[in-house]
């Protein structure tokens, strides 16, 4: 069974008045029947020591900052011989790219989300049949048309990578 949660008025203390009481008159108030929540809490607590989970997290939390700058030197200091191992294909990919395609795609891209971040956005889907509805659209449809040509000719591409391999 759930028990009640107290809801306090905003700026109002948990301990009810009793900030300037001693710590321990303090803490003894706080617990004064909550000794089941309690009871499960340390429980949680000692196992997550038993399985070393509060080291972990201890340790994580003291030497957080190194940890974020070093992941992200890892991920934006590039790697020479991935780039040499991957030139060929990137050059050749980038060969391949039609440029004169770029603005297009890009200016479709902001409509999109501009759209997107609509916070009322037309039109309304509600079902299956407003769904039906919005395919009929030449927009809808002219960029349903696109999207799946892309996926196919990346599906291909992607054949094409595993029968090479």
């Amino acid at each position: 069974m759930a028990m009640e949660v107290e809801k306090l008025e905003p700026g109002a203390s948990p301990l009810g008045g009793l900030e300037s009481a001693d710590p321990l008159e303090r803490l003894l108030d706080v617990v004064v029947g909550r000794e089941e929540t309690l009871g499960r809490a340390l429980h949680v607590l000692e196992l997550a020591d038993k399985r070393g989970i509060l080291n972990l997290t201890a340790d994580l939390l003291e030497d957080f900052d190194e940890i974020i700058e070093g992941l992200i030197g890892v991920l934006t200091k590039p790697d020479p011989d991935k780039l040499f191992a991957n030139g060929g294909a990137l050059l050749k990919a980038a060969k391949a790219f039609d440029v004169n395609a770029l603005p297009t795609l890009a200016q479709g891209a902001a409509e999109a989300m501009k759209r997107m971040a609509d916070p009322n956005p037309s039109p309304q889907i509600h079902g299956a049949w407003d769904l039906m509805k919005v395919l009929k659209d030449p927009d809808v449809s002219r960029a349903l048309s696109a999207m799946m040509a892309g996926l196919k000719g990346l599906g291909a591409a992607l054949r094409a990578a595993e029968r090479s391999e």
